[in-house]
């Protein structure tokens, strides 16, 4: 089973590239246009990786964000059970 990304980019030529190179490498990846949508997706997918693009244009600062993603996908006994199991 591939890893899955969720990729939170505004500019859509460097999202369709991150997919493209991505996918190439067999991840399977999901593309966000802003930072909610991300947020969404992040809660609904659990990726294994989010690729946040730091300068989004948003309400909140993108570091609010991440830790608002982070927070609300995972846990810390997931979070460290994600890195000690392979």
């Amino acid at each position: 089973m591939s890893s899955q990304i969720l990729t939170v980019e505004d500019e859509a030529k460097l999202a369709q590239f991150t997919q493209l190179e991505l996918k190439y490498e067999d991840y399977q990846v999901t593309v966000a246009n802003d930072g909610f949508t991300g947020l969404k997706m992040a809660r609904e997918i659990k990726p294994d990786l989010i690729l946040l693009d730091q300068k989004i244009r948003s309400q909140a600062s993108p570091f609010k964000g991440m830790k608002k993603i982070f927070n609300s996908v995972f846990q810390a006994s997931d979070f460290s059970r994600r890195f000690t199991d392979n």
